[in-house]
């Protein structure tokens, strides 16, 4: 509970919280083959809450900040924790995690697990196209929207950084898989150009990046959306 815990930092929700649990839970109990029952999630909430967490109606928090210092520092000796958790992962900032762990302070585990190593490209694989926010609908028919993984703009931007800082090759299929989801989500929704401008200097930074499709169809869509935002301001401008 308290690696899952860790490792979700966007989302304590019980309600989101379990699936990655559950993921972890029944990875580890087919590689160290122990029991699992549909009561597990419930039962480690309640050991835990008190000692380790806190529980706010549906929110769960570490109970201070020190337990969470020293679950990042079993993550940062034990490479198999670390390894468990990529291995489960349903949500890409669960593997990118990691790498945050490691620029506040490294270690050989983090480093190795980061190469990027082969279990990590395939989860990454496995999650970087998974929604990253949940939808509710409530009594009035309103919906509404709970972030719990990183915007589709953040994972490409992560991805080249993490590309041009390992020169891994092999993270650019995960990047193609990133880019193709990022397309699919602008065609829904209106892209924003802070985050579009940050991929575009994260590519100019990366010198050893070749200069893909990704990018073209990056600019392509930040010029429209410039001219959009212009068209509309004009438009407003001419009715007074």
């Amino acid at each position: 509970m308290l690696f899952t815990l860790c490792a979700t930092g966007l989302s304590s929700e019980i309600f989101d919280l379990e699936p990655a649990w559950q993921a972890l839970h029944h990875h580890k109990s087919a590689k160290y083959n122990f029991a699992t029952s549909a009561r597990d999630f419930r039962r480690a909430l309640s050991d835990l809450e008190g000692s380790f967490i806190k529980i706010d109606g549906q929110k769960v928090h570490f109970l201070n900040p020190s337990i969470r210092d020293f679950v990042e520092n079993l993550f940062r000796g034990d490479k198999e924790h670390i390894s468990d958790v990529v291995e489960s992962a349903v949500r890409f900032s669960q593997i990118t995690g990691f790498r945050d762990l490691d620029d506040e302070r490294s270690s050989p585990a983090l480093k190795e697990i980061l190469a990027p190593s082969d279990r990590v490209i395939t989860s990454l694989k496995r999650t970087v196209t998974n929604p990253h926010v949940r939808w509710t609908v409530g009594d009035d028919g309103r919906y509404t929207g709970t972030y719990i993984d990183s915007l589709p703009e953040a994972r490409v931007r992560l991805l080249v950084k993490w590309a041009e800082d390992t020169k891994s090759r092999d993270l650019l299929a995960v990047i193609d898989l990133a880019h193709q989801n990022l397309q699919n989500y602008w065609k829904q929704f209106t892209p924003s150009i802070a985050p579009v401008v940050g991929i575009l200097e994260e590519i100019e930074r990366s010198v050893g990046f070749p200069r893909t499709a990704a990018r073209s169809c990056i600019e392509n869509y930040s010029i429209r959306y410039w001219l959009l935002s212009r068209a509309r301001q004009i438009t407003i401008g001419t009715r007074y």
